[in-house]
This record gives C-alpha cells, sequence and structure tokens, in this order.
C-alpha cells in the first residue's frame, strides 16, 4: 500500500464564474485562478453572465474591472436575489454610490485575487 504524502492538500475544484471583456489581463486572471485550484467559466459579458449563471452551479463571481461600474452593480444585484449563496468579488475598488453589502470583497491586485476570492467561501 502507497505511503500517502502529508503535505500534499486535497485539491478541490471549485466552479467560478469570471466576468469581463476579453483581454490579455483577463486570460492572466483566468489561469491565476486555475492554477490555484478554481474551474473558471468566463462571461464576456452580463448577459452571458446571468445564462451561465442560471444553468450551472457557481460558488463565487469574479467582475474584472473591464465591465463598466453600473454593469457590475446591476449585475450583482441580480445574483444577490437569484443566486444568494454564491459570492461575488469584485476587481478594483468599491463605487462610492455601491451599497457595501453588494459585494463579499473587493480584489485591489491581481496576484491576491485567489486569495480574496477563498476568503469569501465558506466550506
Amino acid at each position: 500500500m502507497p505511503r500517502k504524502n502529508p503535505s500534499k492538500k486535497p485539491v478541490t475544484a471549485i466552479p467560478l464564474l469570471l466576468v469581463g471583456s476579453d483581454s490579455a489581463e483577463l486570460d492572466r486572471k483566468a489561469a491565476l485562478l486555475t492554477a490555484h485550484g478554481y474551474v473558471v467559466t468566463r462571461a464576456e459579458n452580463i448577459c452571458y453572465a446571468e445564462m451561465f449563471a442560471a444553468e450551472q452551479y457557481f460558488e463565487a463571481a469574479v467582475y474584472d474591472s473591464s465591465l463598466d461600474t453600473q454593469e457590475q452593480i446591476s449585475l450583482a444585484r441580480i445574483m444577490r436575489v437569484r443566486w444568494p449563496w454564491m459570492r461575488l468579488v469584485r476587481c478594483g475598488p468599491m463605487p462610492a454610490h455601491a451599497d457595501p453589502d453588494l459585494f463579499d470583497a473587493w480584489s485591489l491586485s491581481e496576484e491576491r485575487l485567489p486569495q480574496d476570492v477563498e476568503s469569501t467561501l465558506v466550506f
């Protein structure tokens, strides 16, 4: 019987929706999240995001800064009602006119994004 390696953590694939316009920056974010064990589904706009969220389960949704602020707020309001379990993470600072309870976290740097998403998840 093979010995178990106690230093290895079990890998759990966490479904995540990444919403943002197609760009090299979004490619990097998707690759970074995938490398940290997330199964990333990309939606290039809020219409696709709603459609994907209705069809499959996601633990969290990440709103990229490439989306217009008003689009992010509108989509977050919809997701809070339809999928209340989904954690919402915004890339960039919170807009002054947005409800502070709308998003679960704000990620201010690309490098911290996986940790910021993880901090919102409850296991």
